[in-house]
């Protein structure tokens, strides 16, 4: 399922399958497999970020526009991307990972 990448949208599954192949560089992940937290939470997780579990976490912004134009490009649907070296989702991924 996980090579599949079976439950992301399209764009989402387009993105992370031109990672794996080489096509796209200074994709990470997306925020679902960079989390986690107990069995006893995770439905609450999941209520909690909705599809927002799908955002694509790239290295910089310019992996991210990167990223968009290969969707553009190819038309193959669309995805949320959230730059590491932006300082909003620095402030964010602090939180996420020291909370």
């Amino acid at each position: 399922m996980e090579k599949n990448f079976e439950g992301y949208n399209k764009g989402v599954k387009e993105v992370l399958g031109a990672s794996q192949n080489g096509s796209l560089r200074g994709v990470v992940g997306t925020i679902s497999e960079l989390i986690s937290t107990d069995k006893d939470y995770e439905i609450a997780l999941q209520v909690a970020y909705g599809n927002r579990l799908q955002n694509i976490i790239t290295e910089t912004d310019r992996d991210a526009k990167e990223a968009i134009s290969y969707l553009k490009q190819n038309k193959c649907g669309r995805a949320t991307f959230m730059p590491l070296d932006a300082d909003t989702n620095n402030k964010i991924f602090d939180f996420l990972y020291n909370n």
